[in-house]
């Protein structure tokens, strides 16, 4: 079957590399060939070798662009097996488990041990195990949609019932790769935000924990009686009084917070004030600080904190530490993002990696070489308020690679002319307005918390038809002015003018 391969045409090679980050290297160790000749052809060939690199046959792929159907083949009488398998030694401590051969190969091609079943994301076979070594580290990582979500949680089924010494994980692809995106949709995505795949990879691998052992509940917290009534219209007269400049920002917050006592949100929703220095962030912020079982707030916070590691400290201790328990179901304030956004390139892709993660609302599991094992899971949703100065472009596109989880409000503080100055000078001290508008935040949330000491069941038969319309407008705006555009000088044009730009990389607006 080897001599059918003929060396794959130059054009073809260069899509391989430009499309599917298939690098010159890995054409070459894993034979890919040229079949002409063949029905539905002509065709990508691809050997399929056994562990010692023997050729159990060549399975049959569609070149880049072709349309023809069907776009696989497996020659007949042959057998779904595991391609890669050469990279399956006793040496291997980490493999990764994925969807199709191509994802195989981009892998391998940014040095990444990696297989995949010849028959399909779902025919992962019981009697495959045997080729993992003893305590390997199995990484899942499917397509991005239903049959991927399956594929993984059978794989997964499989490990768990027959190989409890493999440590297990999983990674899960961000939306902003599209439905069905898959490893090379999210290395064009990296390459397309000039972030570095690996480390961007890998900042998306979390333990795998099975879905049906969770037990999400849903639970409000218990606050004292407030002193009096406090409405709306009371409460956004007291913001407007004292900082009118701000009132849009505190009713963002405001809505952060009615979000806690709605049954049906499980997600996190997380929103950062952006401006300059001194333009009224932190004010802002301190308007829903210390309100016991509502807030909790911050100052020194960074994302390994949700379920701690810190070697100082004895694993049956750790507990007591773990930002996790102390923020579920409450608004987590945290005045400056800068120490989280200034981190290097490495420590951000790791911080921005776990806050994706952990904003899901689901908790999070973490392995570690100190303390092993630990997990928090169930329902860990939290809102999340913060302010930060302007973000530099490589933070954007840190997000932009990982899954867009943060919403930003630019606040636009106006510019005080010297006369306005002058009369803040005269008028109460801004911490005098900032406790009055902190007080009537307090009053306000003690006063929802009693009323619906149980949540609120959403009747959806009730919204305004109108009022749905515009958040569905609203979210498609905002997914679109989310999308990263990263312009460039093309060097092979040989014109120092001549600048190129990548494909939009838009998310769809669905979590908006």
């Amino acid at each position: 079957m080897n001599k059918e391969l003929k060396p794959l045409p130059d054009t073809v090679k260069t899509q391989l590399q430009e499309e599917r980050c298939i690098s010159e290297d890995i054409i070459k160790t894993m034979r890919l060939g040229w079949m002409e000749g063949i029905k539905n052809g002509p065709w990508v060939g691809l050997p399929v070798l056994d562990p010692q690199g023997k050729v159990l046959f060549v399975k049959r792929r569609q070149p880049p662009g072709s349309d023809r159907k069907p776009k696989t083949m497996n020659p007949k009488g042959s057998h779904a097996t595991l391609y890669g398998l050469p990279y399956l030694q006793q040496t291997t401590t980490r493999i990764v488990i994925c969807e199709g051969e191509l994802d195989v190969l981009a892998l391998l091609s940014h040095g990444i041990e990696a297989v995949c079943s010849t028959g399909g994301a779902g025919s992962f076979k019981k009697e495959w195990l045997e080729y993992f070594p003893k305590g390997i580290q199995v990484v899942l990582c499917f397509d991005n949609d239903e049959a991927g979500q399956k594929a993984t949680e059978k794989v997964a089924e499989i490990f768990q019932k027959h190989r409890l010494d493999v440590m297990l994980s999983h990674i899960r692809l961000p939306n902003e790769i599209g439905q069905g995106g898959d490893v090379i949709d999210f290395f064009l995505l990296c390459r397309s935000t000039e972030t570095d795949p690996i480390k961007a990879l890998f900042a998306l691998e979390a333990p795998y924990v099975d879905a049906e052992e969770e037990e999400m509940t849903f639970s409000v917290a218990r606050i004292q009686p407030p002193s009096r009534a406090m409405a709306f219209p009371e409460w956004q007269k007291t913001i407007k009084d004292n900082f009118p400049f701000l009132l849009t920002a505190a009713e963002v917050g405001l809505g952060l917070a009615g979000q806690l006592l709605i049954r049906d949100v499980t997600n996190c929703g997380a929103v950062v004030f952006i401006d300059v220095p001194a333009a009224g962030k932190t004010i802002t912020i301190n308007f829903f600080d210390a309100i016991k079982g509502i807030t909790y707030s911050s100052d020194t916070f960074t994302p390994a904190s949700f379920v701690s590691n810190a070697a100082s400290i004895k694993k049956e201790d750790l507990s007591d530490i773990d930002l996790l328990p102390r923020i579920r179901r409450k608004i987590f304030l945290v005045r400056d993002m800068a120490t989280i956004f200034s981190a290097r390139d490495d420590d951000l892709l790791k911080n921005m990696g776990i806050l994706t993660r952990v904003l899901d609302g689901e908790g999070l599991t973490t392995d570690t070489g100190i303390h092993g094992r630990r997990a928090l899971r169930g329902d860990y949703m939290f809102m999340f308020l913060a302010g930060s100065t302007p973000i530099p472009l490589r933070v954007w596109k840190t997000m932009g690679t990982l899954g867009q989880r943060l919403f930003f409000l630019e606040l636009n503080s106006p510019t005080k002319e010297e006369q306005v100055l002058v009369q803040q000078l005269r008028d109460l001290s801004y911490k005098k307005k900032e406790r009055l508008c902190g007080d009537a935040t307090k009053l306000l949330l003690h006063n929802l918390w009693n009323k619906y000491p149980e949540g609120v069941e959403w009747d959806r038969r009730g919204d305004d038809a109108s009022l749905l319309s515009i958040i569905a407008r609203c979210s498609l705006l905002l997914s679109r002015l989310r999308g990263q555009v990263i312009i460039y000088k093309d060097k092979w044009q040989g014109d120092d003018d001549e600048y190129q730009h990548t494909v939009p990389v838009v998310e769809k607006p669905d979590r908006i």
